[in-house]
Formats: structure tokens, sequence, C-alpha cells
């Protein structure tokens, strides 16, 4: 295993603080590891230093734009996103009135022929009782329906209003 040897070098503060922030933006574990990253890939790519420096300047430049254009893009799409949700919201609010409509239409029509139980309307139309419940709830409210002495929901007569 080899062992890990150690240098010191002085930088500017600006310059840490950039190259820190920079590190970590892009997900480098440590300043240690972004370094090395950096020195590597220059090692690798047979960089000068004389050349670069222009190239680095207008890297910079490019490289800053890019930046604002990739936040301005992050903050469109989150408005997008937002704007998006909002409607699938007001779609699933939508079609929850109409199921439930649809749901207490198909209840009156069956409880207007026979008396039935909730556990039995639960069967007959496939739904979560809880679900069954709230709507004879909301018609018994109403005064569409009611509950006989049997537990079971039927349509109101006419002669029954008062």
């Amino acid at each position: 295993m080899s062992k890990d040897s150690y240098i010191r070098i002085r930088v500017y503060e600006n310059e840490k603080k950039d190259w820190s922030e920079f590190a970590r933006k892009n997900k480098f574990p440590s300043l240690s590891q972004f370094i090395r990253y950096v020195v590597s890939e220059y090692i690798e790519k047979g960089l000068n230093r004389g050349v670069n420096d222009v190239n680095k300047v207008n890297k910079n430049i490019e490289l800053e734009q890019t930046n604002k254009l990739i936040e301005a893009i992050k903050d469109e799409r989150k408005e997008y996103m937002e704007k998006v949700n909002d409607i699938l919201l007001e779609m699933k609010k939508s079609k929850e009135i109409s199921v439930k409509f649809s749901i207490k239409g198909q209840l009156l029509k069956l409880l207007g022929k026979h008396r039935y139980r909730s556990e039995e309307l639960s069967e007959i139309f496939n739904i979560p009782e809880p679900e069954i419940l709230a709507a004879l709830n909301e018609m018994i409210d109403q005064k569409i329906i009611d509950m006989d002495d049997n537990v079971k929901y039927g349509v109101i007569d006419d002669g029954d209003n008062k």
C-alpha cells in the first residue's frame, strides 16, 4: 500500500473560495479531490500554460454564461412543473367531482327500486365501503335518502318529505 504524501500550496483567499464552491457544485467530496482531478486532467491532456491562459479566460466566460443559462432553464422548468402540477390537481379534483356525482346518480337509481345495506352497495359497485358511506351520508344530509332500523338505505318517498 502506498503512503500518502502531503504538499502545501498558498492561494489567495478568493481563489480558495472559488475553488471550494466549484468543487462543491460539481460534487467533489473535497477540495483535495478536486485539485487532484484538475491536475491529472491537465497532465493527461498535455496542456501548455502559455496557450491555455487565453483559452482559460474564454472558457471561464463561456462557463459563466452556460451556468447562467442553466439556472434560467432550471427556474423555467420549476415554474413549468408547478403549472403542470396545478393543472393535474385541478383535473383530479374535477374527475373526483364527476365520479362522485356519477356514484350518487347510480346509487339513487338503485335505491329508488330497493333498500340496501352499505356493504351490499359496496359489493354491487365494487367501491370501498367508506366511499359508499360518504356518498350515502351526503345524500342523507340533503334529505334525498334515509336509513331504516335495519340499517338499509332507500330513497325518501315524496310523501315522506315535509
